[in-house]
Parts: C-alpha cells; structure tokens; sequence
C-alpha cells in the first residue's frame, strides 16, 4: 500500500462486460494471477490499474504477484 491510506486501488462503479467476463474467465480457484491480469489488460487495451480496480469492484483478489504487491 501507499501512505497516507495504504491503498490505492479503489472499487468503480461498474465493470464492463467484457471486462468482467475476461477476468471471470481468467479465476485459478476464485482468485486471478496477477500475470492474467496484465494479459487482459493488454487484450482490452486497458490500465493494469483499470483490471486491479474492476476486480476490488468484483470482490476478486488477485494472486501470486510478480512484484509482490498483492
């Protein structure tokens, strides 16, 4: 996290479609690989932050980061 909250990544108010369906797509045991996150984000041209705030709206976490972040 980052100081003075701790944490950056915030819920949207929606979640696209196809946005939604990629990551759903993309769940390992509930959870998505930080790796498929930035797959997708480069599939649907999107921010890796865009992914990471869908999935806080979607209640996933997001698992076994390459640079330990989550």
């Amino acid at each position: 996290g980052y100081k003075p909250n701790k944490k950056i990544v915030k819920a949207t108010d929606s979640v696209s479609k196809d946005l939604e369906a990629a990551i759903r797509n993309g769940l390992d045991n509930g959870k998505l690989l930080c790796i498929k996150s930035w797959e997708i984000a480069g599939a649907l041209n999107l921010s890796r932050y865009s992914v990471s705030c869908a999935c806080e709206t979607l209640g996933i976490k997001i698992k076994e980061c390459q640079l330990g972040a989550f």
